[in-house]
């Protein structure tokens, strides 16, 4: 079968053949109810929808940030939105652990400063009226990788990061 470049696709490897995610990993492919480890990736045209659309039924349990995919450092140009950001926000705290029976349910997001604050400004309308700042949101910012990486690899860098076991 030709599969078209730059697409997604779920394949078993033991028919050797394309399949959904639902036939390949049963109902509960998306592990909305918790019962597995592991990550879900969600895109999301505003801040509303992190929140809104969570796929977990009890929510978060923390909410981290990872800055990356700056590559113009426009974070960085003006410097005191950065600094509100780190003083509002615990850089390399720990991340919550509970047990393996209840594991934490995090949510990492992966943004430029930059360009969070602008969906904050100009996208979150109903955001605006409750937080005064979008540094607000997160429990902390874990500095794992430069801001410079891109999305994709600061995704990688961050979950080889993750210490869940201990």
């Amino acid at each position: 079968q030709i599969i078209p470049k730059n697409v997604r696709v779920t394949v078993d490897v033991f028919e050797k053949k394309i399949v959904s995610p639902k036939e390949a990993y049963g109902s509960d492919f998306l592990n909305l109810n918790g019962d597995n480890f592991g990550y879900t990736i969600r895109a999301c045209n505003n801040m509303e929808q992190v929140y809104l659309q969570c796929l977990k039924k009890d929510g978060y349990d923390q909410t981290v940030f990872v800055n990356c995919g700056d590559l113009h450092s426009k974070s960085f140009k003006d410097d005191k939105s950065r600094v509100n950001l780190v003083d509002g926000v615990k850089v390399g705290d720990k991340i919550v652990k509970k047990d393996l029976e209840t594991p934490s349910q995090v949510l990492i997001i992966f943004n430029s400063w930059y360009n969070l604050r602008q969906l904050f400004e100009k996208v979150s309308n109903n955001l605006q009226g409750q937080l005064e700042d979008i540094g607000e949101i997160f429990d902390l910012e874990l500095p794992v990788v430069t801001h410079l990486v891109n999305p994709e690899d600061a995704i990688l860098a961050t979950l080889s990061k993750l210490d869940v076991y201990k």
